[in-house]
């Protein structure tokens, strides 16, 4: 992974727009998500390597973690501590 200055000193951007743009995404949560995609000035091509799953996975840690909220259960954290 190689990193560049985005601003110098100045506050000026420091290096000219890339003209091609990388990115990736390989797990969400518990489950592999495997993505790729990338970007130029006028066009994004996504590669998603799962075409037999919806794009947004279910993951039992949301599941789990917002449980008690569809449920019935506090609705913010200052319900919750006040409990």
């Amino acid at each position: 992974m190689y990193a560049q200055l985005l601003f110098d000193m100045r506050g000026q951007p420091a290096v000219p727009p890339r003209r091609l743009v990388f990115g990736h995404r390989d797990r969400m949560d518990e489950q592999e998500d495997t993505i790729r995609t990338m970007r130029d000035e006028r066009f994004r091509y996504i590669r998603y390597y799962h075409p037999d799953r919806p794009l947004c996975n279910t993951s039992s840690t949301s599941s789990a973690s917002y449980g008690s909220l569809m449920q019935g259960g506090p609705s913010s954290i200052s319900q919750a501590r006040n409990r």
